[in-house]
């Protein structure tokens, strides 16, 4: 009799004694991190403890000083870049282009066909209440309205492993709302989330699981509302 199919026991993300230093100063001490597809993983810290460098190196835009990270089984380096949705911090958005330019030029350069890149877009503009303003120039829009769009950007090519350092920074409570409740839809799909916040209840509205990084490696990972994190964040 069958019982369904048997989940994928390949983390999206292992993560495995990583080291970083900038001009001899430690920031990253052989730091471990795994998460699986269909799970959020809230990232917290200190400001300064290394978040966005960890992210960055999870994601091979910068190399690790040792260590390893591998993406469904594979090397980062080796790993098909479709796979990844990265939003950094800072807006990297095109002020010039108009939102759904803005979105469709992401989804083509990560390999989807133009029509599949509008069709993809024209959905997430939609879930995070953009739909409106598709058409409008991404440098009008507001802070909370461009973060929105940054978040966008980094999912309509449907990855399957995402980071989102500090998403809603800056926006205001009903942009932070629409990207949260995008983020649970993303996970919900099955893709894996690695999100960085200062922001308490946001790590609880994604029911995520923390992992907490101080003095250069993640020292606890629990299930939100389990464990002691408010002093972290």
């Amino acid at each position: 009799m069958s019982i369904g199919p048997v989940p994928d026991p390949t983390p999206a993300l292992h993560l495995t004694g990583v080291s970083k230093s900038y001009a001899g100063t430690p920031v990253l001490r052989g730091a471990h991190l795994e998460v699986r597809p269909g799970e959020v993983v809230a990232l917290l810290g200190a400001n300064g403890a290394g978040k966005s460098t960890l992210l960055s190196i999870a994601a091979g835009i910068l190399a690790p000083d040792a260590g390893r990270v591998m993406l469904y089984g594979a090397p980062v380096h080796t790993a098909r870049r479709r796979l990844l949705g990265v939003a950094p911090q800072r807006l990297g958005i095109y002020p010039t282009l108009s939102v759904m330019e803005n979105v469709v030029a992401l989804a083509t350069l990560h390999g989807l066909s133009p029509a599949r890149a509008r069709a993809n877009a024209t959905r997430v503009l939609a879930d995070l209440a953009l739909q409106d303003m598709a058409h409008r120039i991404a440098g009008t829009l507001s802070g909370g309205q461009q973060r929105r769009l940054h978040t966008a950007m980094a999912l309509a090519h449907e990855p399957r492993l995402v980071f989102l350092d500090e998403p809603t920074v800056g926006a205001d409570a009903a942009s932070r709302e629409r990207i949260v409740g995008y983020v649970r839809t993303v996970a919900a799909r099955g893709a894996a989330v690695v999100y960085t916040t200062h922001h308490l209840d946001e790590v609880t509205a994604l029911e995520a699981h923390v992992a907490v990084l101080e003095n250069g490696q993640i020292t606890r990972r629990a299930h939100a509302g389990q464990g002691t994190v408010t002093a972290h964040a």
